[in-house]
């Protein structure tokens, strides 16, 4: 991975956590069940590009959303493990596929996300009296993980490279 590309995902991954501090509580009546933006649109992201390119903006986001949070900036980035995995056992198929992995993924690691988040509060059992909410999160980061694997396909680099500028 070159240096200008990691940096690029690692100011987007702290725009995105950004984002997720100051939308979620506007778009959504509880924050609880808003989609995790940044992983969303990372793992869209990489359905294009890769996993690689990805990486440092999804440690940006962990750290962003961890500082802003009462919890240590690494009980977020431990949250945000399950989906780096999931979508790095991604990339090793076709892109195409990665269209429906990606979702997957994404929505997996959200629901990951939310049960260590509970559990590293000491307060697991609180998990089953939210439960609509941890559902809705995982749905909500689904779907908007979807939308973002849509709209990033036409980025993802072409084999023959044919064209003008190849």
């Amino acid at each position: 991975m070159r240096p200008l590309v990691a940096s690029v995902a690692f100011v987007a991954g702290v725009a995105l956590g950004l984002v997720q501090l100051g939308a979620a509580p506007v778009l959504f009546g509880d924050p609880r069940a808003a989609p995790l933006i940044p992983l969303a649109v990372l793992a869209g992201w990489s359905v294009a590009r890769g996993f690689g390119e990805v990486a440092p903006g999804l440690l940006a986001a962990a750290l962003v959303l961890g500082v802003a949070s009462e919890d240590h900036a690494g009980w977020f980035v431990l949250a945000m493990l399950p989906a780096a995995a999931l979508l790095a056992g991604a990339d090793i198929v076709s892109p195409l596929r990665r269209l429906v992995l990606a979702p997957a993924a994404a929505a997996l690691g959200a629901g990951a996300w939310t049960a260590l988040l509970y559990a590293a509060s000491g307060r697991l059992d609180l998990l089953s009296f939210h439960d609509d909410l941890a559902v809705g999160l995982v749905l909500w980061t689904g779907a908007l993980t979807a939308v973002c694997a849509l709209l990033a396909w036409p980025l993802r680099p072409r084999t023959p490279r044919t064209g003008l500028f190849a």
